[in-house]
């Protein structure tokens, strides 16, 4: 699940820093090893402004992955913001909390796992990053996985059979060609969204292509090539279709009274394995207004 930043949104060591307070500063969110914003901060003792640069578009994905719709950056106004002992924030409900002196998390909702953030040293110019140069063939390989996933959630969105296995059968010649090709469609190969939909176009295959590719997706996610919340649903994915316990929730069902929990292999510490990965509390999750449409229909047929 992806949540989507609009852009009218406002979030409004080895270095020396001379700083009157421990938020002053400029602090930057780095993705894919590029900065994609930046906030510099001001504080007067319980209050303070923060002028924030980012992408004019953004996605998240719970696991706080980012990707930006484009590199065209807006700069805010001044906002003003509130000073905690170790917290600082805005006007919007996003919070800032200090690590240590250079680093700190911002939150941004509540169903979104926190960003790290790193203040740069006094002085030095954050460089913001710029859209990726991609190969004619990677370029491609991008285009295609956006027009697979288009028509795979048009057909579920829609919640019509027809179309989802006229989508799944449409997407499985492709993904076997590309995973013949490429391995695992990685972040470092093809950007994060690019591995994001590779990702969901194996997650709706059968099982003999969701193992293969739990194999590949495992070795992407150990050297962090991949999303670990990705992660998290296809293995969950393979092992409900196995018959056996799932590790992370992510597999539901429908009943009378709505989406319950697959079964899962250890209950008791199943949400706290997800806020690891920043996924919701599994009973927030099942109130997820996809899934309860989904039991929805269920129902009616």
């Amino acid at each position: 699940m992806v949540f989507r930043i609009a852009s009218c949104l406002v979030f409004c060591g080895t270095h020396a820093f001379a700083m009157t307070s421990p938020f002053d500063g400029t602090w930057v969110y780095r993705a894919d090893g590029q900065s994609y914003m930046k906030f510099e901060i001001k504080t007067n003792g319980t209050s303070g402004t923060a002028v924030v640069t980012r992408p004019k578009q953004m996605n998240f994905s719970q696991d706080g992955t980012m990707t930006a719709g484009g590199i065209e950056y807006v700069t805010g106004e001044p906002e003003t913001t509130a000073v905690e002992p170790r917290a600082l924030k805005f006007i919007n409900g996003a919070v800032l909390t200090l690590v240590d002196d250079r680093h700190a998390t911002l939150t941004l909702a509540p169903q979104i796992h926190p960003l790290q953030l790193v203040r740069m040293p006094d002085g030095e110019t954050v460089q913001m990053a710029t859209l990726r140069e991609w190969s004619p063939e990677i370029q491609s390989l991008r285009q295609e996985l956006v027009a697979l996933v288009k028509e795979d959630q048009d057909a579920r969105n829609a919640f019509d059979d027809k179309r989802i296995v006229a989508a799944d059968t449409h997407a499985r010649s492709e993904v076997v060609r590309i995973m013949d090709k490429y391995g695992w469609v990685t972040k470092s190969l093809a950007g994060s969204d690019a591995a994001h939909d590779f990702w969901l176009l194996v997650q709706h295959q059968d099982l003999a292509l969701q193992q293969r590719g739990l194999t590949a997706m495992k070795k992407a996610t150990d050297s962090s090539d991949a999303s670990k919340s990705d992660y998290a649903y296809l293995y969950d994915r393979v092992q409900s279709n196995l018959g056996k316990p799932q590790h992370w929730g992510t597999q539901t069902q429908c009943t009378g009274g709505g989406p319950v929990v697959l079964p899962v292999d250890d209950p008791a510490g199943l949400d706290a394995r997800r806020a690891e990965l920043g996924l919701m509390p599994e009973a927030d999750y099942l109130k997820n207004e996809y899934l309860v449409r989904a039991c929805g229909k269920f129902a009616t047929k």
